[in-house]
């Protein structure tokens, strides 16, 4: 053991050094010991051993420095209330090895507070009683702020939910897991008006929902859909609108919301009808045109007269059949392949009926068509008959039995004459290069030759 004064050897005080192990109150000195009092704390360079420790009086103004190193075999530490004033005075701190159980890695102040030490969660099992101030990020951004007098909490930050529900102490309160947060029970947000508001993006702020609607206006009160309807109705009660309406006769005029509007029809014109807020305008079963109809297209099966009479058809196929007389005063024009005219009796008052026109006007090329008419019969069976101009003999012919070819080859003769018929006359008249002659005349009951010049040849 040495003496050292200050300032020689490092010493910064004055005193005794030893250069070799110390005990006192003990007779064993272990190996590397420095100090070592009694047998429960030995003390090396990096080392203190302590069976228990006991501190009484220890506040934060007698302890400095920092504690570093492993404790591994000490299992608690206990602070005592030294003023005997509290019944909870016992709090207990916890260190263990990292190879100990979940459970156990947890360091417990109290009955309240418990801290895992493997992922840092802190589990309350109680209030948690903070004065005035904020929750902050390791970085110091203030997140949380609690108020200690109102309780009040607010978020600074933004708040998220990594679950599906935001729950209270029963049940849940908002839902958040479909397309939209569902709301289990009322929103309430109370307060005054300047710190109470809903704010929806940028819009202005709503301070309440309101179950009536004043007179005046208000930027932040939202009315309920009961309050705007019971408002609405009861000063529309006390309106009178007039309102300008025309039509295409008798107009203009005016109507007030206090009065009727009457929509009227027409007797077998237009009808109209009522049903709650729907007004029906539409036509009649039997419609009644006083003077005339215009259409583009009329789509019907039948034409009648006023009376009933039925007058004509139209079958699917745009067939028209007359049912009773037709007059046509102007010009009938019939473009199909065939014209058929089943009557009895057929009565034509032009003087003369023309063959052979084509497309409407007369022939611009030479044509080689058979030109007649035909008298359909039956002998033994279906014959037709008939008096043709014979394109290539150039005259008329007299038929009692012919065949019709119709016009698939214009270049051809289309009628062939199976047997000529006699002809049955009064007298006959011939006009050619000898002139315009009666040859054969009868008198009494006799038949004579005239104009006619008879050679009996040469015997």
């Amino acid at each position: 053991m040495m003496w050292f004064r200050s300032g020689t050897l490092g010493f910064s005080t004055d005193a005794f050094a030893f250069n070799y192990g110390v005990a006192i109150g003990t007779t064993t000195m272990a190996d590397g010991t420095r100090l070592a009092v009694g047998s429960a704390i030995t003390m090396t360079d990096d080392t203190i051993n302590a069976t228990s420790a006991n501190f009484t009086n220890l506040s934060a103004t007698n302890i400095t420095g920092s504690l570093t190193g492993t404790i591994s075999t000490a299992t608690r530490a206990t602070l005592i209330d030294t003023t005997g004033t509290s019944d909870d005075a016992t709090y207990y701190v916890t260190f263990v090895d990292t190879s100990a159980g979940e459970e156990s890695e947890t360091l417990r102040v109290g009955t309240a507070l418990a801290v895992n030490a493997s992922s840092g969660n802190v589990t309350s099992g109680g209030d948690l009683i903070s004065g005035s101030g904020y929750l902050a990020a390791s970085d110091g951004t203030r997140s949380l702020l609690m108020d200690d007098t109102t309780g009040d909490v607010t978020v600074t930050g933004d708040l998220t939910v990594t679950g599906n529900n935001i729950k209270s102490s029963t049940a849940t309160v908002i839902s958040l897991s479909g397309a939209n947060a569902e709301f289990s029970g009322d929103v309430d947000i109370t307060g005054d008006t300047t710190t109470a508001q809903l704010t929806i993006g940028a819009g202005v702020a709503v301070t309440q929902f309101s179950g009536s609607v004043s007179t005046g206006t208000s930027t932040s009160s939202v009315p309920t859909s009961s309050a705007i309807i019971d408002y609405v109705g009861s000063q529309i009660g006390d309106v009178d609108l007039e309102l300008s309406i025309n039509a295409d006769s008798g107009g203009p005029s005016t109507v007030n919301t206090s009065q009727t509007l009457t929509i009227s029809g027409t007797l077998s014109e237009i009808e109209t009808s009522v049903s709650g807020q729907t007004i029906t305008v539409g036509l009649p079963d039997d419609v009644i045109v006083g003077t005339s109809l215009s259409a583009p297209t009329i789509k019907t099966a039948t034409i009648q007269h006023s009376n009933g009479t039925q007058a004509a058809t139209i079958d699917a196929s745009g067939n028209i059949v007359a049912s009773q007389n037709l007059t046509v005063t102007g010009d009938l024009i019939v473009s199909g392949s065939t014209t058929q005219v089943n009557t009895e009796s057929l009565t034509i008052e032009d003087r003369t009926i023309e063959l052979g026109v084509v497309d409407g006007v007369l022939p611009t090329s030479p044509t080689t068509w058979d030109l007649g008419v035909l008298f359909n019969y039956y002998s033994g069976g279906a014959k037709k008959s008939g008096v043709v101009w014979e394109h290539a003999d150039a005259r008329f012919k007299f038929a009692s039995a012919l065949t019709d070819n119709g016009i698939a080859d214009a270049n051809n003769p289309q009628i062939t004459f199976d047997n000529y018929a006699p002809i049955e006359v009064g007298a006959l008249w011939v006009n050619d290069c000898a002139g315009q002659s009666q040859v054969i005349s009868c008198t009494g009951t006799e038949r004579f030759l005239e104009n006619i010049t008879v050679d009996a040849g040469t015997f």
